[in-house]
């Protein structure tokens, strides 16, 4: 009888644990690098490409896999933008870079801007789809 409750317990939790999560596959990506002269993001190449976000139910980091890496951002801040009506993730990469995202599923969208001062783009990767 322990055995059993301890198998249906942990059964219990690990669906718990997954249905926390939201599940967000990309299948394109678009990389944009600023353009100085003009002052816009227009030096564009995009690529079909694979990749899965899996957001934590707290919504406190989010981890991206690709073919070759798994990267852990950090939500850092959020902020309602009344311009676009969306939500802005400020987060920090396990490299340690900033980045500002908009999650727009909805909108069929991610995108996540860097800016260092010294260099700027933009990735959008088109969602193909979501689950929780």
């Amino acid at each position: 009888m322990r055995t059993l409750f301890t198998t249906l317990s942990l059964v219990f939790v690990s669906v718990m644990w997954c249905n926390a999560q939201t599940y967000i596959y990309t299948s394109e990506r678009e990389y944009c690098a600023y353009n100085t002269s003009n002052e816009e993001f227009d030096k564009c190449d995009s690529w079909e490409d694979h990749t899965l976000f899996i957001i934590d139910a707290r919504e406190t980091k989010f981890d991206h896999y690709t073919d070759d890496v798994k990267s852990t951002y950090t939500i850092d801040k959020k902020e309602w933008n009344d311009d676009m009506e969306m939500n802005l993730w400020y987060v920090t990469s396990n490299a340690g870079n900033k980045y500002t995202c908009i999650f727009n599923i909805e909108g069929g969208v991610i995108a996540m801007l860097y800016d260092s001062g010294d260099e700027s783009f933009i990735v959008t990767f088109t969602v193909k789809k979501k689950w929780k």
